[in-house]
């Protein structure tokens, strides 16, 4: 279901697949986009991801990858097999789900970076009198059980087109 919410995301210039200048070939600088959604113009500036750990941290932008893990996570969010709290945007798949619905060829290791960036990456929208601030994956959690790799991920309500939520008892 469409709604205003996931127009406004859908928008958002925020896959990056030009050639970027690293920094000691390892940080990047934020990326400023403008761009306009009804008749509004807006900036954008996308804070880098920062993948690793201590002196092997290095700056990632989300490109196409993370645009086809980004629909395949919320393709999974809408299936019944899938087990997705819709109060609390928490979304628990596994590795196998994600590769099953791949329709680019991208590694294990670059399905596990692509969640990553997209748990780390930043993207700020502003107006001249406002500023909101995204994370595309507000919380990670990963557990490797035997041969499979099992997420948990709570996803942002812009991500998932949400405005708000209502508890019908």
């Amino acid at each position: 279901m469409k709604n205003n919410k996931n127009d406004f995301y859908d928008c958002l210039p925020r896959f990056v697949n030009e050639p970027v200048e690293r920094i000691a070939d390892k940080f990047l600088d934020p990326l400023k986009r403008n761009f306009v959604w009804e008749d509004r113009c807006y900036e954008l500036i996308i804070f880098p991801a920062f993948v690793g750990e201590g002196p092997n941290i290095i700056n990632y932008f989300p490109s196409e990858r993370e645009e086809e893990i980004e629909k395949i996570l919320r393709q999974l969010s809408t299936e019944e097999n899938v087990n997705f709290s819709l109060t609390e945007n928490t979304l628990h798949f596994t590795l196998n789900q994600i590769k099953n619905k791949l329709t680019k060829k991208i590694t294990d290791d670059e399905v596990e970076l692509a969640i990553e960036i997209m748990a780390t990456v930043n993207y700020e929208i502003s107006t001249e009198n406002s500023k909101t601030i995204i994370h595309p994956i507000t919380n990670l959690e990963i557990n490797r059980i035997a041969d499979e790799i099992y997420y948990q991920v709570k996803l942002s309500f812009l991500l998932l087109g949400i405005t708000s939520v209502s508890n019908k008892n």
